[in-house]
């Protein structure tokens, strides 16, 4: 693999991470690998893609920062929050990415603030409007990732890894990529021994349902879409409220919530974010000022 190469998938793992769809990451790979004979063109390229991970990370992203990863971040709070306490709740069902960027866990504002939330919603969700930003909130309510993550969990469970790998092929056709499909499954199985061996879930190695992926990124798309003037007050709580209703049907707690989070992420992504994630998740369970103490679930 030559440097460029190398760099070029470094940079879509950080894609993946950050839970672009598989769509969207082969656009990007296509345009990079275009400019892979222009040298010029490559380095101008590679430019402009730091700049926009950089400030992904900044405002929305892994949180790498300056936080210290075995010690979590910190809880930070709206003083001039109007919502409800079920509101409060409902809004802190999206906490564990919150938390990787300093967001209110409390208020319906990001604490962003409009011009960044645009540049986010239109760089990362192809977002750049009302329609779009509709359709983006229909998407994840209808099908999202929970499907595919199905599909994966149902191949782990097959014994032979061969006719396992065939069944993703079978079942994930047109829809992901082989070698994605294949890499987490990789990653479900190195998730459910970590998880197992830090007492995250029981030692039968059962897969959490991971169906908060989609509907805890309603909650965090509904709030930017609100910031950037894409959606009123209204609809953007009702999507909140919606999305959190279904999540509390679907876990005991705000612990059994975050372990499923944190692993549908290890499935999509790797182990990148994990030990920051899980500090993140300690912080939630104990600090008196969070809503995962103040609010019952």
């Amino acid at each position: 693999m030559t440097p460029q190469e190398q760099q070029l998938d470094a940079y879509l793992n950080q894609l993946k991470a950050m839970g672009l769809t598989d769509e969207m990451i082969e656009a990007y790979k296509q345009q990079f690998a275009a400019s892979m004979n222009a040298a010029s063109q490559w380095n101008q390229n590679i430019s402009q893609f730091t700049q926009n991970m950089q400030q992904f990370n900044e405002l929305f992203g892994d949180g790498d920062g300056d936080d210290d990863e075995t010690g979590g971040s910190e809880i930070t709070l709206s003083d001039k929050t109007t919502l409800t306490p079920d509101e409060q709740r409902a809004v802190a069902c999206g906490a564990d990415l919150c938390m990787l960027n300093d967001q209110y866990l409390n208020d319906l504002p990001t604490g962003l603030g409009k011009k960044n939330c645009r540049q986010l919603l239109s760089q990362w969700w192809d977002i750049d409007g009302r329609e779009e930003m509709l359709e983006t909130i229909a998407r994840l309510q209808k099908t999202g990732h929970r499907g595919q993550f199905k599909i994966i969990a149902q191949a782990y469970t097959i014994l032979d890894a061969k006719e396992g790998k065939r069944y993703l092929r079978e079942d994930l056709a047109g829809v992901m990529d082989e070698d994605v499909a294949v890499e987490r499954l990789r990653n479900l199985r190195d998730g459910l021994e970590q998880f197992v061996e830090d007492g995250l879930i029981s030692s039968e190695k059962k897969v959490p349902d991971m169906m908060v992926w989609d509907f805890a990124r309603i909650i965090n798309i509904s709030r930017a879409g609100f910031d950037a003037g894409y959606l009123e007050r209204e609809e953007a709580l009702a999507s909140i409220m919606d999305a959190a209703a279904k999540i509390g049907a679907a876990y005991g707690s705000w612990k059994e919530m975050s372990v499923a989070y944190q692993f549908a992420r290890y499935v999509w992504t790797g182990d990148d974010t994990y030990e920051l994630m899980k500090a993140n998740m300690d912080v939630l369970l104990s600090d008196p000022k969070s809503p995962w103490v103040t609010i019952e679930w």
